[in-house]
């Protein structure tokens, strides 16, 4: 899962949050060799000011040991313009 939190939001749009992988011996600097596992999106809101986003996603294992992991983030608009964004991860290794 993956928990965002905003200080000011300024525009409406969605939120879309990644989960990205590359197995050993790949190049990481060519975007071509990463997979996107999953994808989750939410619905951002102007109001949403101090808002705490929840991404969950499934259970199935994405990411073997040895694996490089990559958290993408994509809005659909400028959700903020200059502000702090606050990101936590959490992984179960026992899926």
């Amino acid at each position: 899962s993956v928990t965002v939190r905003v200080s000011s939001v300024t525009g409406s749009g969605d939120m879309t949050i990644g989960v990205n992988t590359i197995a050993p011996n790949g190049n990481p600097f060519s975007t071509g060799n990463w997979t996107e596992e999953e994808t989750e999106v939410l619905a951002v809101a102007s109001t949403d000011d101090y808002h705490v986003f929840h991404f969950a996603f499934s259970n199935a294992k994405h990411f073997d040991s040895g694996d490089l992991l990559a958290i993408s983030i994509q809005n659909s608009s400028d959700l903020s313009s200059t502000t702090y964004w606050y990101v936590s991860a959490e992984f179960d290794s026992n899926p």
